[in-house]
């Protein structure tokens, strides 16, 4: 039930905000590059795994361990690189981002780079894969050239997303799932 004295769809404009102003912080002051991994499976693995290969190359990095994937995830994430007098201290941000908020919190962001793993029918909430591929293919729309995606060649539906990205295809090891379901072949 929607609560008494609120509209229907504000229930997120605090985050929107919060992340708008952490992004706003985050760009002024780190120069470092930021990293989005999105999909429906794997996104915290690879960004675990994005994040320890740039640690290990000596980079300072903004990570979210925890895998939040929300705006108060990217908040929290992206402010705790400023610090009191506006310095920030990193490297690089790797954010891992829902696939279903892409689209609202992506623009904001503009990483420069954006990896997606795949998309697949995750749960049966979040409907058919053409709904979460319209949420990316919205946040595609929106970005830049700035912006290179990195794609999955092996998976039917993330492989076609368009928009004025730059786009790089690589191949990821085929699980045994079916590509449209979370199910073996």
């Amino acid at each position: 039930h929607q609560e008494q004295d609120k509209r229907a769809g504000t229930e997120n404009v605090a985050g929107i905000v919060g992340l708008g102003k952490a992004i706003e912080l985050a760009y002024e002051n780190c120069k470092g590059s930021f990293i989005a991994i999105t999909g429906t499976n794997g996104k915290t693995t690879t960004s675990n795994l994005v994040n320890d290969i740039l640690v290990k190359k000596g980079y300072k990095v903004l990570f979210n361990p925890g895998g939040a994937n929300g705006e108060a995830g990217h908040i929290v994430n992206l402010l705790k690189g400023v610090n009191i007098f506006n310095h920030c201290s990193a490297d690089a941000s790797v954010l891992e981002v829902d696939e279903l908020s892409i689209d609202r919190t992506m623009p904001m962001v503009k990483p420069d780079y954006l990896i997606v793993t795949n998309l697949s029918k995750d749960n049966i909430k979040y409907g058919h894969p053409e709904n979460i591929f319209s949420h990316m293919n919205r946040c595609f729309e929106l970005l830049s050239d700035k912006t290179t995606a990195v794609l999955n060649a092996n998976d039917p539906i993330s492989s076609n997303l368009g928009g004025n990205v730059k786009k790089v295809f690589c191949s990821i090891a085929d699980l045994g799932l079916h590509p449209y379901e979370n199910r073996s072949k």
